[in-house]
């Protein structure tokens, strides 16, 4: 399956890895960078950077590409006649087409995980949304078929007359084919034809799919099409001299590039869907990567060899090609050994990537030191802008709260009236935790003391050197908790009595002296 969201996601990686060349940069032929002694069927750049190969002979590998040059990271050898190779949405698999079938891979563990047996040579595989895979037989039954877990099901597109060319499955999960009949079929992922597309006066050789969704196809005649499709309006681009179409890949946002039979890569603006400039080597084009400051590498093939040909400029003149330095618009630098951007001579940190620089001297990298100006503060755990390093400048008493930073009179609450647990008296040491926060709390009841800004009505403590009592609603001096000493047995009445004379129960004749506080006593008794 090739999506729109793939080509954007490499062309976005393509300008994080390789800045672009000035508009005025031209390259010039810079040679040959390496021959590989096999037919190459299958070369794509993985979202890594690295490219995946599958040889004629059945070796895939995963290889370092860098200057022009493959280097492998592994590889194996799948015993099959190869014919070409597609990797799935996720870049986890990779369904290999040959003679006999489909080999599928896993490009993690570097394992064969399936085999699809056909009674006909396989020419193309792609995959759809499903994880499913679709085989394409470009002769026999020229055609493309949905299998499923190892087994065909029975689901197939249309055939072409004469023979089938290419194929590929949308994001949507349709299937596109092109053949020697001029026509490019549109199967749904139910098998129900969709669409033809017959605009095309010769075979369609080779298709694709845009970073804005839209089908490109390129023709035996040297003519490139593009596609909405949405409403099937196209537009059509006659190719100088009517060269075979073979390739197609949008490099960057402005750019494709259509590559040939005989080794040319045209550029075609995305926009203005015209011809600019054309790279001339040899053979059939199979792949094509520009990098670094705009140079562009075309890989070709042979009946049994693959070339890596390289357009190249040395923007700087400083004696190194832009394939070669990592500079290649800067004099002063060459090397970049972390490959962070920032060349070895100015780079504070040379072998970490992720730095360069560090302006406030503290040994913590810019890109990493969130006070990259206060050489005591590094971290902020708590996102509130003061740093973790309490005994710092700008510190944070409170380096896990977001809410608070600053603790004046060290009482363990915070100075913010809206965060955690605010002191209602922050310049006062004091841990009350009742009524307000971290003010003085004389009787360690919880409640606080009260003060000229906050008194009992706000909640203070009525009795602050009681640790039983904090209320006395009637405020007649006793305390409102029934549990506390000399409680107020009349809580909303006010008064003064201590006690209360009682009938005894055991002897009507006499009465019982009791406690009790806080009630109307009128004969002072």
């Amino acid at each position: 399956m090739r999506t729109a969201t793939s080509i954007v996601f490499c062309l976005l990686l393509t300008s994080l890895l390789f800045p672009l060349a000035p508009a005025t940069a031209s390259l010039i032929d810079a040679g040959q960078t390496e021959q590989i002694g096999e037919k190459v069927v299958a070369w794509e750049q993985m979202n890594d950077g690295k490219v995946l190969m599958v040889t004629g002979t059945g070796i895939l590998s995963v290889n370092s590409f860098e200057a022009g040059t493959h280097t492998e990271v592994w590889t194996l050898d799948l015993n099959v006649t190869a014919n070409s190779a597609t990797i799935d949405s996720g870049a986890n698999l990779v369904a290999i087409a040959h003679n006999s079938g489909v080999v599928i891979v896993q490009l993690t563990q570097q394992v064969i995980t399936q085999y699809i047996n056909t009674s006909n040579p396989v020419d193309a595989v792609d995959w759809d949304n499903d994880g499913d895979v679709w085989v394409g037989y470009f002769a026999g039954l020229r055609r493309a078929d949905e299998w499923a877990e190892g087994a065909p099901t029975g689901i197939a597109t249309n055939s072409h007359t004469g023979g089938m060319k290419t194929m590929l499955v949308t994001s949507t999960g349709d299937v596109l084919t092109g053949g020697y009949d001029n026509r490019v079929k549109i199967t749904s992922n139910s098998g129900t034809l969709l669409q033809q597309l017959t605009d095309m006066s010769s075979a369609v050789n080779v298709i694709e799919i845009d970073a804005e969704g839209r089908l490109l196809v390129g023709t035996a005649g040297g003519e490139l099409y593009r596609y909405n499709l949405t409403d099937y309006s196209f537009e059509m681009l006659s190719i100088s001299n009517s060269p075979q179409l073979v390739y197609l890949k949008q490099i960057d946002s402005l750019t494709y590039h259509v590559g040939t039979q005989s080794g040319e890569i045209i550029e075609v603006g995305t926009t203005t869907f015209t011809e600019g400039e054309t790279y001339d080597t040899s053979g059939k084009v199979i792949g094509s990567i520009k990098g670094l400051n705009g140079e562009i590498y075309i890989v070709s093939g042979f009946s049994s060899s693959t070339r890596v040909h390289l357009f190249d400029v040395d923007s700087d003149g400083d004696g190194v090609t832009d394939a070669l330095d990592a500079f290649p618009n800067d004099s002063s630098e060459t090397l970049d050994s972390d490959g962070d951007g920032v060349g070895d001579n100015s780079d504070e940190f040379p072998d970490l990537a992720d730095e360069s620089v560090d302006s406030d001297g503290d040994g913590v990298g810019d890109n990493t030191d969130m006070f990259p100006d206060n050489g005591d503060q590094t971290i902020d755990s708590d996102g509130d802008g003061y740093g973790d390093n309490s005994e710092g400048q700008d510190g944070d008493a409170y380096p896990l709260d977001s809410s608070q930073w600053q603790d004046t009179d060290r009482d363990g609450y915070g100075d913010n009236p809206t965060g955690t647990t605010p002191d209602g008296c922050p310049t006062v040491n004091g841990f009350s935790i009742e009524d307000r926060y971290g003010c003085p709390d004389s009787d360690l009841d919880g409640y606080s003391d009260p003060d000229e800004n906050w008194t009992t009505l706000q909640g203070a403590d009525a009795l602050p050197s009681d640790g039983t009592q904090w209320s006395d609603g009637d405020g007649d001096g006793y305390g409102d908790n029934a549990l506390g000493s000399q409680p107020d047995q009349c809580p909303t009445t006010p008064g003064n009595s201590t006690r209360a004379w009682l009938p005894d129960p055991d002897n009507p004749q006499k009465n019982t002296e009791l406690p009790s506080h806080g009630c109307e006593d009128k004969d002072g008794d």
